[in-house]
């Protein structure tokens, strides 16, 4: 530990530079207090966040089971009143041998005014009675025979209900309600028990208000104020009413969750399928069912991240603006040492530049001044020999562009005195008449562009060549439409293309087996020439070489790059060659000309 503090003492006070010990400083002065302040803003701001949101929340549940509470009230009362109407009072005491029918009438229109009065109100609804040993009333419209529905789910369940617990009140989910009912809407049911009064442990009639599902939606709906929530309705027993989003319950996987978890024992944090939410369940009163609410957490947390996003970017914002001013301060005080450090390195790789900044009369100025006469004698010192080194170098230019043609010409002479000694007489005169129509392509009457169609002459007349000094190694193919031929091209840039290709391509294969293709694609305003070869490959290292005119001694190799230079000088910079090639599978390459109609010298 205290060799790891000598370390970074040293390195502070002995290593670093001056301008990074100045910014460190003001970095440390000012950005810690500010950390520390804007990590006390999150806090605050996370807390005051949580309280406002969930209050928000919270307040937004309530008044969603309070709309349920009032919405399924309505259908209560209204059911309620129908089913105090005198007529329910008197039912077990008429005679059927002494109902007349002008009395049947009278209390059908009676029954019949106390349903319609409902029938107009504000909530859509429609009322069903369904009658114990009462079958004056029944058309199969709004009023029924009980026996009709003893098989019917809803029916079977307030029954074994109301035996059991004596409750005469159940809302019936649209699952257990017949799937004819609703004219194709979703209904849900509110069914009264209609109690016989000579007997509390009878009934004499069952009522049933259909009302609409989407009632039920339009309330859920509207508790989800976050995109991705989840609101639904449930049974005591389990079943599912009505829910805002079957997707989102099936992918939550709520129906893990108990009826009875949590209910009414406000908002807790959850797990479901390895999410977490926010939980809560709270019971709606005397109908035997619950609201229940799912929150992703990340979605209730978004706002307060969003915050504390917000702040951490103005502590970034703040720490680069408090940056850049401790670089500004200690650049501006340290600028002058750091200009003469910065040209003594320079110096080190052959710029010999003086500072031309005033010099002034400190330390620095001394150095200064100091710097610029020693640069001043070693420019003298080593003119003379610069101006040689570069008379030099041209001659070096001129000698390698040189040996180009005479390296060819001397190969080829080497090869005919080959081909005498062995009798050749044939391919002597192969050589002899391809060598010449090469040469003759080369001057090409003093013109610097030539036709299309000689330009692959000159290239077929040196793969000829080829072809007789590597007998069977090579293949040659041009694939060139007529009309492209007639276009100009600056003379021999295909031919120091097609030698790479072979010389470094198919020479380099195992077999020095291989082949080399030329074709060419007219883009309407260019023209462009591929030659491609199944040879060894080119890393993207050997294709930046090729085109910078190096090889891997460091020496200039001028084929491909004098090519590109010279395209370039010719046509523009819009222009030149292009590589593409896969290790041990070829190099392609496209020479990029302009479109320029001319004719043969042939």
């Amino acid at each position: 530990m205290r060799k790891a503090v000598k370390s970074v003492a040293k390195l502070f006070f002995n290593d670093l530079k001056f301008r990074y010990k100045f910014s460190l400083a003001y970095l440390v002065i000012i950005i810690v207090p500010m950390a520390l302040f804007l990590h006390f803003i999150n806090k605050t701001a996370e807390e005051t966040l949580n309280t406002q949101i969930m209050k928000t929340v919270v307040q937004s549940f309530e008044q969603t089971a309070l709309s349920v509470e009032r919405l399924l009230g309505q259908y209560n009362n209204m059911s309620y009143s129908i089913s105090r109407h005198e007529l329910f009072s008197r039912m077990n005491s008429i005679n059927p041998e002494s109902y007349p029918h002008t009395r049947q009438m009278l209390d059908k229109y009676a029954l019949d005014r106390a349903i319609f009065s409902f029938d107009n109100s504000a909530q859509r609804s429609d009322i069903k009675i369904y009658f114990q040993d009462f079958p004056f009333f029944v058309d199969n419209k709004t009023y029924f025979n009980l026996d009709s529905a003893k098989d019917e789910k809803w029916y079977v369940s307030i029954r074994e209900y109301f035996l059991s617990h004596r409750i005469s009140l159940m809302l019936i989910p649209p699952h257990d309600l017949p799937e004819n009912e609703g004219n194709g809407e979703q209904i849900a049911s509110l069914v009264r028990v209609i109690i016989d009064q000579n007997y509390y442990g009878n009934y004499i009639a069952m009522l049933r208000v259909d009302f609409p599902m989407d009632y039920f939606y339009e309330i859920l709906s509207k508790n989800n104020i976050y995109e991705e929530s989840l609101t639904y309705l449930q049974s005591v027993n389990g079943d599912i009413i009505a829910v805002t989003g079957e997707g989102l319950f099936e992918e939550y996987q709520a129906s893990q969750l108990s009826s009875h978890a949590g209910r009414a024992a406000g908002w807790s944090k959850i797990s479901l399928n390895e999410k977490t939410f926010l939980y809560s369940r709270t019971p709606i009163e005397n109908y035997r069912c619950d609201l229940v609410a799912l929150i992703p957490y990340e979605q209730f947390m978004s706002p307060i991240n969003n915050v504390k996003d917000t702040n951490n970017m103005l502590i970034i914002v703040l720490s680069t603006i408090a940056l850049a001013f401790a670089l500004t301060i200690s650049f501006s005080m340290t600028r002058r040492l750091s200009v003469v450090v910065g040209k003594m390195n320079n110096a080190q790789s052959g710029d010999l530049e003086p500072i031309s900044d005033s010099a002034g009369r400190d330390e620095v100025g001394c150095l200064v001044e100091s710097y610029n006469y020693m640069i001043e004698e070693m420019k003298h010192l080593i003119k003379i020999q610069y101006e040689n080194g570069k008379e030099i170098k041209n001659a070096e230019l001129n000698a390698l562009q040189a040996q180009i043609n005479p390296h060819f010409l001397y190969n080829t002479l080497d090869m005919i005195n080959w081909f005498a000694a062995n009798g050749m007489v044939d391919e002597i005169r192969d050589v002899v008449v391809a060598l010449a129509k090469f040469y003759k392509l080369s001057l090409s009457n003093g013109l610097e562009e030539i036709s299309i169609k000689d330009e692959l002459m000159h290239v077929s007349m040196y793969t000829q060549i080829q072809c007789l000094r590597y007998k069977g190694q090579l293949q040659f193919e041009i694939s060139v439409d007529n009309e492209i031929c007639s276009c100009l091209v600056i003379k021999t840039i295909l031919q120091p293309v097609v030698e790479n290709a072979i010389m470094h391509g198919i020479m380099m294969r195992d077999d020095k087996i291989g082949k080399v293709k030329i074709s060419a694609c007219d883009t309407g305003d260019s023209i462009i020439l591929s030659v491609c070869d199944d040879g060894v490959g080119m890393t993207g290292a050997q294709i930046q070489a090729a085109l910078n005119g190096t090889s891997k001694n460091g020496k200039r190799g001028y084929g491909i790059f004098n090519v590109n230079k010279r395209i370039k000088f010719f046509y523009g910079d819009d222009y030149g060659i292009a590589y593409s090639s896969k290790v041990n599978e070829g190099v392609c390459v496209k020479i990029n000309i302009p479109k320029r109609e001319g004719m043969s010298v042939l």
